[in-house]
């Protein structure tokens, strides 16, 4: 008993090749000349046409036919739709040749030939499943491909580009591990500077000399005030119970004055707009003092207590400012007005380039390189070892 193939089993690509004749019992049903159906016994089969009996009907060389193979083969009939050409015409013998096989008829026609050439039995099986798989695929492309001049560029551009993005994904990865490992920062920072608040010495309405931005000298004036005689003489009129006259004299009657600079200051902001009614010991100006140099006060957490020392260099970068500046601790302190919970240690620190009075209150950031992280040698002593050297009496 011959075994059957394996329906899984995956066939190469049809291609052109030499084909086999075989005698197989069938009939070539076509329409003659005259458009009637006729069928004729064929004499061999093959992949590529078939040759059969005219039995009496002419046809001609070159002459298109269209019809159905009907083949029998142990009890199994199958019926394939094609289309043929005649080729040669002899007197009891007519050949033709296929052309537009559709895929399915050319695998059922060679599953045919197959099976009658080994003498296998075909069955109804074996022809389904012939015709329901994919028995033809794209031909394999040429390893060997040769690239041309713009083919080459546009490689080499490619490859250039991917290192190029791969560089830079390393570098700011590398940087972001950097800042992680061996950097620590402030948590937040700004600059600060000696302030002067200028408040009015009386009530009255207020007349600004100065704008924003100005530098003025100690003792020069700030704005002017104009305040009714009356406020001044408030209680003296009260007590002379004066009549209503002599009252709405004082009041049409003013009294005026200045505001003026207590340092040689910069004005950084105006609190009160021009024509403004203000009232005693209200702050209208904002002075920073020219003559000291602003500083740098930023917050820190209490992990960094022993990295933070006075006389310890840092980097400063201050909003505004291509370039850090290199700076020095100069205190340490415990930051107020926060919870006690929070642990904020509150540092000042100097740059050794003096700040200009117009950075007061910018935004900043300090930064320094995190001392040695591998732990000490000290450290790495049992606790045992070390206590005994300091017990150990000394000769």
């Amino acid at each position: 008993m011959t075994a059957r193939k394996s329906p899984t089993v995956v066939h190469e690509s049809e291609t052109q090749r030499q084909y086999v004749r075989v005698q197989i019992p069938a009939r070539l049903r076509v329409q003659d000349t005259g458009g009637a159906n006729v069928t004729h016994k064929v004499h061999d089969l093959s992949m590529g046409g078939c040759s059969f009996d005219p039995d009496g009907h002419t046809y001609r060389k070159g002459q298109h036919l269209g019809g159905a193979m009907h083949v029998s083969l142990e009890g199994i009939g199958i019926t394939v739709p094609m289309k043929l050409v005649v080729i040669r015409v002899d007197a009891d013998n007519c050949a033709a040749e296929f052309e537009e096989l559709t895929p399915n008829a050319t695998a059922s026609l060679r599953q045919l030939i197959s099976a009658y050439l080994s003498g296998e039995i075909v069955n109804a099986d074996d022809v389904l499943h012939t015709v329901s798989r994919d028995n033809f695929t794209a031909p394999r492309k040429s390893k060997s491909t040769v690239r041309t001049a713009a083919g080459q560029s546009r490689a080499l551009l490619g490859t250039a580009l991917s290192l190029a993005v791969g560089l830079v994904a390393l570098t700011y990865v590398a940087s972001e591990l950097y800042g992680l490992l061996f950097v620590t920062s402030s948590s937040v920072a700004v600059v600060e500077g000696a302030y002067y608040p200028v408040s009015m010495p009386r009530e009255g309405t207020f007349r600004p000399l100065v704008a924003e931005g100005d530098s003025v000298e100690k003792g020069a004036p700030l704005a002017t005030f104009e305040t009714p005689m009356l406020e001044i003489v408030r209680n003296e009129a009260l007590a002379a119970n004066l009549s209503g006259e002599r009252i709405e004299q004082l009041l049409e009657n003013t009294v005026k004055g200045t505001v003026t600079s207590p340092c040689n200051c910069l004005v950084q902001r105006q609190l009160i707009g021009d024509g403004q009614f203000v009232g005693k010991g209200q702050p209208v100006f904002a002075l920073i003092d020219q003559d000291d140099e602003p500083f740098v006060v930023a917050r820190f957490g209490y992990k960094r207590l022993n990295d933070l020392k006075p006389g310890r260099a840092v980097s400063v970068s201050v909003a505004g400012r291509d370039h850090a500046l290199d700076g020095e601790i100069v205190r340490v302190d415990r930051a107020t007005g926060v919870a006690s919970s929070d642990a904020i240690l509150e540092v000042t620190v100097k740059t050794t380039q003096a700040l200009p009075s117009t950075f007061i209150n910018r935004p900043a950031e300090v930064s320094m390189m995190t001392p040695d992280f591998m732990p000490r040698l000290g450290d790495l002593k049992p606790r045992a070892i070390t206590e005994a050297f300091a017990e150990e009496p000394q000769s």
